[in-house]
């Protein structure tokens, strides 16, 4: 799989044409693939090397800005955290996520 992984210094905190393009999502409304998880996993912990944050402040950064952009079926994760001189935006390709089922819970 290959996420994308953008870093931009003092970048826009979202994309430009996001919000006319895409929808905003809630996380746990859509489902991961394993792959995107161990890569995803993967690029927090180097991005947080890189900017000397925690991992987990990075984790809680992504949960807020999540994109669904329908023409390419991909999850837009936007990111920007206080301590940080960037904002980052991890995009997850169609076929390594999915919208969860209405009556299935985020584990």
């Amino acid at each position: 799989m290959q996420t994308q992984v953008h870093t931009h210094a003092r970048a826009p905190a979202r994309p430009e044409n996001i919000e006319r393009e895409a929808h905003r999502v809630h996380l746990g409304d859509v489902e991961l693939s394993p792959n995107a998880r161990f890569t995803l996993g993967q690029a927090v912990k180097e991005i947080a090397a890189k900017m000397e944050i925690s991992a987990a402040i990075l984790l809680r950064c992504m949960q807020g800005e999540v994109w669904w952009h329908p023409v390419y079926d991909s999850l837009l994760f936007v990111v920007e955290t206080e301590s940080a001189e960037a904002v980052m935006y991890v995009e997850i390709p169609a076929g390594h996520w999915r919208f969860r089922e209405i009556n299935q819970t985020p584990q």
